[in-house]
């Protein structure tokens, strides 16, 4: 599987990082590294609550779609032979599906709607973006 650790971006940030790219993957990777100071962290970034962000995906997803197994951890996710786990840390939630076109069709659009300043990261193959291209009212949005 491949994890994909999902930030979020604070407004007064999203337009000094959205072209620089490569700047704000050095800024996570050491966050993730944990080598940053958390208040420095904290300062650019909105700190995910794991439960809000999985309450507000069952919200979403009324449909029942994918069944969900919850625990204080992770929650797996279940649609057939599809499986996605979604976990959380302080900075960020991580993603592991079978695929990055898994994670685009299931998560994308809601996480358009719900927190468009979410830039998207995997540590393994070096790959990062926004998941929405800038525009003035794409980032006006305040969890």
């Amino acid at each position: 599987m491949y994890q994909y650790s999902l930030y979020f971006v604070k407004p007064d940030y999203v337009n000094d990082f959205y072209y620089k790219v490569d700047v704000l993957y050095r800024f996570l990777k050491q966050c993730h590294d944990k080598i940053l100071d958390e208040q420095l962290v904290s300062t650019v970034l909105d700190q995910p609550s794991f439960m809000h962000f999985i309450q507000a995906w069952a919200y979403y997803d009324q449909s029942h779609q994918y069944l969900a197994q919850l625990d204080q951890q992770k929650v797996v996710l279940h649609k057939g032979q599809e499986q996605i786990v979604v976990t959380g840390t302080n900075e960020a939630i991580n993603v592991y599906t079978q695929s990055f076109s898994q994670l685009e069709y299931v998560l994308f659009p809601w996480l358009k709607q719900w927190n468009p300043r979410t830039f998207i990261v995997n540590y393994d193959t070096i790959e990062c973006g926004w998941i929405l291209p800038l525009t003035n009212r794409a980032f006006d949005i305040t969890i």
